[in-house]
């Protein structure tokens, strides 16, 4: 099946993503974890990209090539989503945790380097800037959540949960309003592309991170970094309304250094829905190194 997402094929765009990388399955004491490599420029900065929850790589999958123009771009699908192996039920985030720290300690190419973190991938983010400032360069979170408990919307937002009983167009109908509900804006940007990529994200996940959306995790340890930290939402985050600007004022009253930064005109999977202005302020905080 051809999907059509602007002037390519969804399928032209991951099959281009894949081939211009280097993936790898590295043992993390428990299992493996997924990583992908596009080499950058000679000496350039070394970003690490986490993706979002019941997500993979393909969070980035609008990004990873045009960052690896500037910068040596590397993405690691957290434990039991995308390709990274399975973990013990109940998940336990200081096993995740570890698990990830296993494989970066074992490799220096994965050390000195940038996080940027989409949604769930920002609990890690922090927690691993937080503890191992040696490895750490900087920190960009893009819309993350477990702030604490915060006001939520006069309206709740209310998703379709998929059957196998279900034709596939009931799926297609499905996935096209939760990604509307939760992660893009706008109805005409939900194009081919978000709804495979979708798709291809809720089958490999086995991990639901909403348990721990109302957690503290990254609130309570964003005082803890030493290093420069952007964060960004969209205008239109579904899971952030209804006061992204109270967000910023509690993370700068936590960490006043914190570059808070809302982005106009999209909602929570920003780097997908408008990916020139991600790449723009992304570029911004690594313009300070």
């Amino acid at each position: 099946m051809r999907f059509e997402t602007g002037v390519e094929s969804v399928d032209l765009l991951l099959n281009r993503a894949s081939s211009v990388s280097a993936a790898f399955d590295v043992a993390d004491g428990t299992g493996t974890l997924h990583l992908r490599h596009w080499k950058g420029p000679v000496s350039a900065p070394r970003v690490l990209l986490l993706h979002g929850g019941s997500g993979s790589w393909l969070h980035w999958i609008r990004n990873v090539e045009v960052l690896s123009r500037r910068y040596d771009v590397w993405t690691l699908d957290l434990p039991a989503l995308g390709w990274s192996s399975d973990q013990e039920r109940p998940y336990d985030v200081e096993l995740a945790i570890r698990r990830i720290e296993n494989v970066l300690s074992e490799d220096a190419k994965l050390r000195e380097v940038h996080l940027v973190a989409f949604s769930w991938g920002c609990v890690a983010a922090t927690l691993l800037a937080a503890r191992h400032p040696d490895w750490v360069r900087s920190v960009c979170l893009v819309g993350p959540a477990s702030l604490g408990v915060r006001p939520r919307p006069a309206k709740r937002v209310r998703l379709i949960r998929r059957t196998k009983a279900m034709t596939r167009q009931a799926v297609l109908d499905a996935q096209r309003h939760n990604l509307r509900q939760l992660m893009i804006s706008r109805d005409d940007r939900i194009d081919q592309c978000a709804l495979q990529v979708h798709e291809i994200n809720h089958q490999l996940a086995r991990f639901d991170s909403g348990q721990y959306y109302a957690s503290a995790l990254v609130i309570d340890h964003i005082g803890a970094l030493h290093c420069p930290l952007t964060v960004l939402y969209g205008d239109a985050d579904a899971p952030a309304l209804p006061d992204i600007p109270g967000i910023g004022d509690d993370m700068i009253a936590r960490n006043p250094d914190t570059r808070f930064k809302v982005i106009s005109d999209c909602g929570h999977w920003l780097q997908y829905e408008q990916p020139d202005l991600f790449h723009h302020e992304l570029g911004e905080h690594l313009s300070l190194f």
